[in-house]
């Protein structure tokens, strides 16, 4: 873990939230599956950051794709390079120093961990959560000093986020630290396919 120093105030701090996937296996945009009565599970992901960021946004391939949502889209610089080409759009496009990026298939994130996570005060560029031994990149916290590292390694076709974050220091919430936060480490969970999907939406109150 990064020794602690500096980190602008949350305000400096936009939320990115990653719409620009395939959904392969899903079937469908997954990011606008119904989600009881909020409406979809962008819909509640958006309310969520907004909650603790303040602002959101949309990371999309096409600045065409979502005409349903007022909120500012970063649409992709570099097609079809993942989600390593959508935080290397976001840092790119945002105004702010931080950015937070998210994935659209997360409906459980919890704001208390996103608001900790963003109040954190570190030198390193990375703020991010591990857990069940893996880190969460999208549900990180990046600094936009990283843009010529995202760029540079899209430019080598190295797409994982793991080639990123083997490359800079990062601070890292442990899972004891999440589930004092967010009271569990379901508020992580992440739906790739429809079974998944429906699991966890049987297991949210209506």
């Amino acid at each position: 873990m990064a020794n602690s120093t500096i980190i602008p105030p949350a305000r400096s701090v936009n939320a990115v939230i990653l719409a620009g996937g395939k959904s392969s296996r899903f079937g469908s945009n997954k990011a606008l599956a119904s989600w009881n009565k909020k409406g979809n599970i962008l819909d509640n992901i958006i309310e969520k950051a907004r909650t603790a960021c303040g602002s959101a946004a949309l990371s999309v391939r096409n600045i065409q794709d979502y005409p349903q949502y007022k909120l500012p889209k970063f649409p992709d610089i570099e097609k079809e390079k993942g989600p390593m080409g959508g935080l290397y759009s976001a840092l790119f496009h945002s105004t702010t120093e931080w950015i937070f990026l998210l994935g659209c298939d997360m409906p459980l994130i919890e704001p208390k961990l996103l608001k900790y996570m963003i109040e954190i005060r570190t030198w390193a560029p990375v703020i991010i959560p591990f857990c069940r031994n893996r880190f969460e990149p999208l549900h990180a916290v990046y600094h936009r000093s990283l843009l010529p590292i995202a760029e540079n390694l899209i430019r080598r076709d190295k797409l994982r986020m793991r080639e990123l974050l083997d490359l800079v220091p990062m601070y890292v919430v442990d899972e004891k630290k999440i589930i004092e936060i967010a009271g569990s480490l379901r508020c992580l969970s992440n739906i790739n396919t429809l079974s998944q999907f429906r699991k966890i939406l049987s297991s949210v109150p209506s």
